[in-house]
């Protein structure tokens, strides 16, 4: 019996109890009963992993609270599965982690998604007092609580706190279930829709493409591929799709590449003198938001989309978008187009495998070095470090001497969210091995304090040699 509890027990309410039926399947109904009326919890060893099962809904927060010791003391050092039991599910859904501190977080977030609070009243509280089972509040009282085993003791309450206030804001379980059933709706009337994907022509049948056209497979087009799906009043598949302003647009802007937003934007220049109204339905990772406006206003509106969803963007960080040097943005200024087209074209001439020296030879008679330019080269650490630097007509930072940032890393730049961005940018100039042009926009860091650019970087891979694959060095030219 001694073995058995410790290699197997129930977490209760009131402490430790060995395992009720070891399998036996006449006691069966005894292990359901503590899972999911008593709120009791199952752990025993199972190999190399620590097996927890639990009644989400059901569990005691008393017995919850024992659970990080448990895990800590009887069961230390081993990963832990967690598999949790719901009511009227013959099979449960196992999750396991390395660390004790996610399979107890994650038990965590799973409590408060399904009851709504650690502390409301599980099943045998409501029996006892004929309340049968309630619904999740909309608005639940928050008990702070020490879950959670850590290194040195127990998790820190004002952490916790933080978290379940912001855990008592999840959404309802029925509000989940209605953004699935949204999503099933969207997909319904996308059947037979004109899609845009990655090449020239627009897809007239999804089942070409995809093999069928189905609610998944929509959804799939959507959310994985990034298509942005077209919904006419009526079909025209062999019609064009320029001829007619569309019902509706729909796309996650999330996933959508800019390839596919700018053919999105030149049907709008299409359908701009089209009188009417196209309403846009986009994804913003809970539900669809539906909205309407010119074919104008939606382009507008889907690139802001794209740029805030895709990239990430707030106004606090550093934001760039990638160019091919001969597809430019149209609102790139008049004389950093020529300059960028240029300077690409010369850099084709030159097979630039000399370390650079005949290209910037070349490239200083552009005047393109008296922008704020600099060289770079990848260290022993992968990480660029600054080997030629020109400030050019706008100091950020105290560049009086511009040799004083010669030898240093991008990251160590007084900016270093900036110097990550660039640093990030310019790995993937190396690994393609010809020039690419980053629009940027910003809040930077400045001896006068944090302020807001939009610039334009040109990158140029530099080769030592003509066998290398990658490049070394990168040639980098921001245009204010």
């Amino acid at each position: 019996m001694a073995q058995d509890f410790e290699t197997a027990l129930w977490i209760k309410p009131d402490g430790l109890e060995r395992r009720l039926s070891d399998g036996i399947p006449s006691l069966a109904s005894l292990e359901a009963t503590a899972l999911h009326v008593m709120g009791w919890i199952d752990v025993q060893r199972t190999g190399m992993l620590t097996r927890v099962t639990l009644d989400p809904y059901a569990v005691r927060y008393d017995a919850l609270m024992r659970l990080p010791d448990v895990l800590g003391t009887r069961f230390r050092g081993r990963a832990v599965d967690v598999a949790l039991a719901h009511r009227g599910m013959s099979n449960s859904a196992r999750i396991s982690f390395f660390s004790t501190t996610a399979a107890l977080s994650h038990i965590h977030e799973q409590v408060i998604v399904e009851r709504g609070d650690l502390d409301q009243e599980p099943p045998i509280d409501q029996l006892a007092k004929g309340m049968g089972e309630s619904k999740v509040q909309q608005e639940r009282a928050v008990k702070p609580a020490a879950l959670g085993w850590g290194g040195r003791g127990m998790r820190d309450t004002d952490f916790l706190r933080a978290n379940l206030a912001e855990d008592a804001l999840a959404r309802p379980l029925d509000e989940l279930e209605k953004a699935l059933q949204d999503s099933e709706r969207v997909a319904r009337r996308l059947l037979g829709a004109t899609w845009l994907d990655d090449s020239a022509e627009p897809v007239a049948d999804l089942s070409t493409v995809l093999k069928r056209d189905e609610p998944d497979t929509v959804i799939y087009a959507l959310h994985t591929m990034g298509w942005i799906g077209i919904e006419m009043d009526f079909p025209t598949r062999k019609r064009d799709l320029r001829s007619d302003l569309p019902a509706r647009i729909v796309l996650d802007p999330h996933v959508v590449e800019m390839p596919m937003l700018k053919r999105l934007e030149g049907l709008c220049e299409d359908w701009a003198e089209a009188p009417g109204v196209i309403t846009l339905v986009w994804w913003d990772g809970i539900t669809w938001i539906s909205e309407c406006g010119s074919a104008d206003q939606i382009a507008a509106r889907a690139r802001h989309l794209v740029t805030a969803k895709r990239n990430a963007f707030f106004p606090s960080t550093v934001q760039s978008i990638a160019m091919e040097p001969d597809r430019l943005a149209h609102d790139l200024q008049s004389q950093h187009r020529a300059m960028i087209e240029r300077t690409a074209r010369i850099w084709g001439a030159r097979n630039a495998n000399d370390g650079g020296e005949s290209l910037f030879q070349e490239l200083e008679s552009t005047g393109i070095f008296s922008e704020r330019t600099k060289l770079v080269k990848l260290d022993s650490d992968y990480e660029f470090r600054i080997a030629q630097y020109r400030s050019g007509r706008l100091a950020l930072w105290n560049e009086q001497n511009d040799g004083e940032m010669v030898g240093r890393r991008l990251t160590d730049v007084p900016d270093r969210h900036l110097g990550l961005r660039v640093q990030q940018d310019l790995l993937s100039v190396t690994r393609r091995g010809t020039p690419l042009v980053h629009q940027c926009y910003g809040t930077l860091s400045t001896n006068a304090g944090p302020k807001t650019y939009s610039w334009t970087r040109l990158s140029l891979p530099i080769f030592s040699h003509s066998w290398e694959k990658v490049a070394g060095s990168v040639l980098s030219v921001c245009l204010l």
